[in-house]
Protein backbone atom coordinates (compact mmCIF):
# COMPACT_ATOMS: atom_id res chain seq x y z
CA UNK A 1 0.00 0.00 0.00
CA UNK A 2 1.49 3.22 -0.83
CA UNK A 3 1.68 6.17 1.36
CA UNK A 4 0.80 9.54 0.30
CA UNK A 5 3.26 11.60 -2.20
CA UNK A 6 3.93 14.76 -0.85
CA UNK A 7 7.36 15.14 -3.37
CA UNK A 8 6.07 17.57 -5.90
CA UNK A 9 5.54 15.96 -9.71
CA UNK A 10 9.38 17.78 -10.57
CA UNK A 11 11.36 15.51 -8.20
CA UNK A 12 11.32 12.11 -8.27
CA UNK A 13 12.51 10.16 -5.11
CA UNK A 14 13.46 6.58 -4.61
CA UNK A 15 14.27 5.34 -1.27
CA UNK A 16 17.06 3.04 -0.72
CA UNK A 17 18.27 1.11 2.80
CA UNK A 18 22.02 0.99 3.58
CA UNK A 19 22.60 -1.99 5.25
CA UNK A 20 23.71 -4.00 2.13
CA UNK A 21 27.18 -1.88 1.86
CA UNK A 22 29.92 -3.40 3.34
CA UNK A 23 31.99 -1.76 5.79
CA UNK A 24 34.86 0.72 4.81
CA UNK A 25 38.07 -0.58 4.25
CA UNK A 26 41.10 0.89 2.48
CA UNK A 27 42.76 -1.60 1.46
CA UNK A 28 40.06 -2.89 -1.01
CA UNK A 29 40.07 0.54 -2.92
CA UNK A 30 42.03 -1.25 -5.70
CA UNK A 31 39.42 -3.82 -5.83
CA UNK A 32 36.04 -2.28 -4.39
CA UNK A 33 33.38 -4.77 -3.27
CA UNK A 34 30.42 -4.64 -5.78
CA UNK A 35 28.11 -3.21 -3.53
CA UNK A 36 30.62 -0.37 -3.14
CA UNK A 37 30.51 0.26 -6.99
CA UNK A 38 26.80 -0.45 -6.98
CA UNK A 39 25.86 2.43 -4.49
CA UNK A 40 28.33 4.85 -6.01
CA UNK A 41 26.38 4.33 -9.80
CA UNK A 42 23.74 4.86 -8.11
CA UNK A 43 24.70 8.00 -6.29
CA UNK A 44 26.39 9.18 -9.64
CA UNK A 45 23.27 8.49 -11.92
CA UNK A 46 21.27 11.12 -9.35
CA UNK A 47 21.16 14.61 -9.38
CA UNK A 48 21.44 15.23 -5.51
CA UNK A 49 20.71 13.53 -2.34
CA UNK A 50 18.65 14.36 0.60
CA UNK A 51 19.39 12.72 3.92
CA UNK A 52 16.24 11.69 6.24
CA UNK A 53 18.20 10.20 9.19
CA UNK A 54 17.13 9.31 12.77
CA UNK A 55 19.80 10.51 15.50
CA UNK A 56 22.05 8.51 17.45
CA UNK A 57 23.40 9.47 20.56
CA UNK A 58 24.23 12.69 19.16
CA UNK A 59 25.24 12.19 15.71
CA UNK A 60 24.15 9.92 12.89
CA UNK A 61 24.31 6.29 12.76
CA UNK A 62 26.90 5.00 11.70
CA UNK A 63 25.98 3.05 9.10
CA UNK A 64 24.94 5.99 7.21
CA UNK A 65 29.15 6.88 8.37
CA UNK A 66 29.79 3.89 6.60
CA UNK A 67 27.75 4.68 3.48
CA UNK A 68 29.18 7.92 3.09
CA UNK A 69 32.97 6.98 3.50
CA UNK A 70 32.25 4.44 0.69
CA UNK A 71 30.92 6.95 -1.49
CA UNK A 72 33.20 9.63 -0.73
CA UNK A 73 35.95 7.54 -2.05
CA UNK A 74 38.39 6.92 -3.48
CA UNK A 75 40.12 10.16 -2.95
CA UNK A 76 38.88 13.10 -5.34
CA UNK A 77 36.34 11.22 -6.95
CA UNK A 78 33.44 11.35 -4.35
CA UNK A 79 30.28 10.01 -5.62
CA UNK A 80 28.65 12.77 -4.12
CA UNK A 81 30.78 15.71 -5.45
CA UNK A 82 28.87 18.75 -6.85
CA UNK A 83 25.29 17.51 -5.66
CA UNK A 84 22.91 19.61 -4.17
CA UNK A 85 21.72 18.21 -0.63
CA UNK A 86 18.91 18.07 1.64
CA UNK A 87 18.77 16.83 5.31
CA UNK A 88 16.18 15.85 7.33
CA UNK A 89 16.42 14.92 10.66
CA UNK A 90 14.48 12.94 13.26
CA UNK A 91 14.44 11.46 17.15
CA UNK A 92 12.44 10.78 20.08
CA UNK A 93 13.28 14.00 21.76
CA UNK A 94 12.54 17.39 21.42
CA UNK A 95 15.49 18.51 19.48
CA UNK A 96 14.36 16.26 16.89
CA UNK A 97 17.48 14.87 15.53
CA UNK A 98 19.32 18.69 15.03
CA UNK A 99 22.80 17.45 15.98
CA UNK A 100 22.66 14.50 13.89
CA UNK A 101 22.04 17.33 11.39
CA UNK A 102 24.56 19.45 12.09
CA UNK A 103 27.06 16.42 12.32
CA UNK A 104 25.93 15.61 8.53
CA UNK A 105 26.64 19.71 8.07
CA UNK A 106 30.07 19.36 9.06
CA UNK A 107 30.96 16.17 6.81
CA UNK A 108 29.83 16.85 3.79
CA UNK A 109 31.35 20.24 2.67
CA UNK A 110 34.34 19.09 0.42
CA UNK A 111 32.87 15.58 -0.71
CA UNK A 112 29.25 16.74 -1.39
CA UNK A 113 27.33 19.95 -3.40
CA UNK A 114 25.76 22.73 -1.87
CA UNK A 115 23.54 22.22 0.90
CA UNK A 116 20.14 23.25 1.64
CA UNK A 117 20.40 26.05 4.37
CA UNK A 118 17.15 26.93 4.75
CA UNK A 119 14.36 25.57 5.47
CA UNK A 120 15.29 23.33 8.13
CA UNK A 121 13.50 20.55 9.42
CA UNK A 122 14.06 18.49 12.89
CA UNK A 123 11.14 16.34 13.02
CA UNK A 124 10.28 15.36 17.15
CA UNK A 125 8.06 12.82 18.42
CA UNK A 126 6.98 11.29 15.40
CA UNK A 127 6.16 7.82 16.35
CA UNK A 128 2.65 8.25 16.57
CA UNK A 129 2.83 10.22 13.09
CA UNK A 130 1.82 7.01 11.52
CA UNK A 131 -1.05 4.65 11.43
CA UNK A 132 -1.11 1.01 11.53
CA UNK A 133 -0.53 0.96 8.54
CA UNK A 134 2.87 3.10 8.22
CA UNK A 135 0.85 6.33 6.41
CA UNK A 136 1.43 9.59 7.57
CA UNK A 137 -1.39 10.92 9.58
CA UNK A 138 0.07 13.50 11.84
CA UNK A 139 -1.43 16.72 10.48
CA UNK A 140 1.78 19.01 12.03
CA UNK A 141 4.57 16.78 10.70
CA UNK A 142 2.70 16.09 7.02
CA UNK A 143 2.78 20.48 7.04
CA UNK A 144 6.46 20.50 7.85
CA UNK A 145 7.52 17.91 5.40
CA UNK A 146 5.44 19.09 2.43
CA UNK A 147 7.47 22.89 2.98
CA UNK A 148 11.08 21.00 3.17
CA UNK A 149 10.24 18.98 0.30
CA UNK A 150 8.27 21.92 -1.82
CA UNK A 151 11.50 23.69 -0.76
CA UNK A 152 14.53 20.97 -1.06
CA UNK A 153 13.03 20.59 -5.31
CA UNK A 154 13.14 24.76 -5.91
CA UNK A 155 16.58 24.05 -4.69
CA UNK A 156 17.26 21.54 -7.15
CA UNK A 157 15.80 23.61 -10.30
CA UNK A 158 18.18 26.28 -9.10
CA UNK A 159 21.35 24.37 -8.77
CA UNK A 160 20.18 22.76 -12.28
CA UNK A 161 19.95 26.39 -14.21
CA UNK A 162 23.14 27.54 -12.37
CA UNK A 163 25.39 24.28 -13.09
CA UNK A 164 23.53 21.93 -15.69
CA UNK A 165 21.74 18.51 -14.72
CA UNK A 166 21.28 17.63 -10.90
CA UNK A 167 19.80 14.55 -8.85
CA UNK A 168 18.93 14.01 -5.50
CA UNK A 169 19.58 11.68 -3.27
CA UNK A 170 17.92 10.24 0.25
CA UNK A 171 19.42 8.78 3.12
CA UNK A 172 18.21 7.20 6.20
CA UNK A 173 17.59 3.45 6.35
CA UNK A 174 16.73 2.55 3.05
CA UNK A 175 16.67 1.35 -0.22
CA UNK A 176 17.55 2.60 -3.57
CA UNK A 177 16.58 2.43 -7.40
CA UNK A 178 18.05 5.47 -9.74
CA UNK A 179 17.94 6.10 -12.94
CA UNK A 180 16.30 9.70 -15.22
CA UNK A 181 12.80 9.78 -16.29
CA UNK A 182 11.60 12.07 -18.69
CA UNK A 183 13.89 15.04 -18.15
CA UNK A 184 12.22 14.58 -14.55
CA UNK A 185 14.62 14.68 -11.17
CA UNK A 186 15.80 11.92 -9.61
CA UNK A 187 15.97 11.54 -6.32
CA UNK A 188 17.92 9.10 -4.52
CA UNK A 189 16.46 8.42 -1.27
CA UNK A 190 18.90 5.92 1.40
CA UNK A 191 17.11 5.37 4.84
CA UNK A 192 18.64 4.20 8.03
CA UNK A 193 17.64 1.46 10.63
CA UNK A 194 15.28 3.51 11.80
CA UNK A 195 11.23 2.62 11.34
CA UNK A 196 10.46 6.42 11.75
CA UNK A 197 13.00 7.52 8.88
CA UNK A 198 11.60 5.64 6.94
CA UNK A 199 8.11 6.15 7.42
CA UNK A 200 9.03 9.84 6.77
CA UNK A 201 11.00 8.93 3.38
CA UNK A 202 8.07 6.72 2.45
CA UNK A 203 5.47 9.99 3.02
CA UNK A 204 7.75 12.11 0.84
CA UNK A 205 7.85 10.05 -2.21
CA UNK A 206 4.59 7.67 -1.89
CA UNK A 207 6.80 4.49 -2.65
CA UNK A 208 7.88 1.42 -0.48
CA UNK A 209 11.39 1.07 -0.34
CA UNK A 210 13.24 -1.84 -1.87
CA UNK A 211 16.02 -4.03 -1.35
CA UNK A 212 19.82 -2.64 -1.61
CA UNK A 213 20.78 -2.96 -5.59
CA UNK A 214 23.76 -5.63 -4.67
CA UNK A 215 20.90 -7.70 -3.36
Amino acid sequence: MRSQKLAPASLKLDVTTLEGISFFNQDLEANPPADWLAFREKLQKSNGVLFVTPEYNRSIPGVLKNAIDVASRPYGKSSFLGKPVGIVANSPGALGGVSAAKHLQNILPGIAGPILGQPEIYVNGCGDAFDDKGQLTKEAVQKVLQQYIDAFAAFIEKQKRVGGAFSIVIASEAKQSLARHNGKLDCFVASLPCANALRLSQAMTGERAGPHPSR
